[in-house]
């Protein structure tokens, strides 16, 4: 981390949390540091109590214990909405899924604090770094 850089909390949605062990690493031996949490009601507790910079959500993630391929962005939607207070209504985000992570395509374009990365051989950290340069 540069001087330039400030430290960046992270919350990170995942119910696979080895999908993100690596960059997620990178990020907290930069200084950085990471909450995890695999499911939205744990994100929810999170949101409402602790503040972050940036969400890492998992498209696919757990609501009411059953897995919905909308849960990560039905997430993202009530805190943009206010709905978990404003503490975090400002964070920024990404989402991630499968092999990509992405922001702002079809009906998020409404949502402000968009991130979209492309994944390129598994340089997620990298280009976290970069994305979070512009946080810092």
């Amino acid at each position: 981390m540069t001087d330039s850089q400030r430290p960046v909390r992270i919350l990170s949605v995942e119910d696979e949390p080895q999908t993100l062990d690596g960059p997620l690493a990178v990020l907290e031996f930069a200084g950085h540091t990471v909450t995890r949490v695999e499911n939205v009601e744990q994100a929810h507790e999170c949101l409402k109590t602790e503040k972050f910079d940036l969400l890492i959500v998992d498209q696919r993630v757990p609501r009411d214990g059953h897995l919905q391929y909308e849960g990560g962005s039905t997430l993202v939607y009530e805190l943009k909405r206010g709905e978990l207070g404003e503490l975090n209504r400002g964070a920024a985000f990404l989402f991630v899924t499968g092999s990509r992570a992405w922001v702002g395509e079809d009906g998020m374009a409404a949502l402000d604090g968009f991130m979209g990365i492309e994944l390129k051989g598994g340089d997620l950290s990298v280009q976290l770094r970069e994305r979070l340069a512009q946080l810092g």
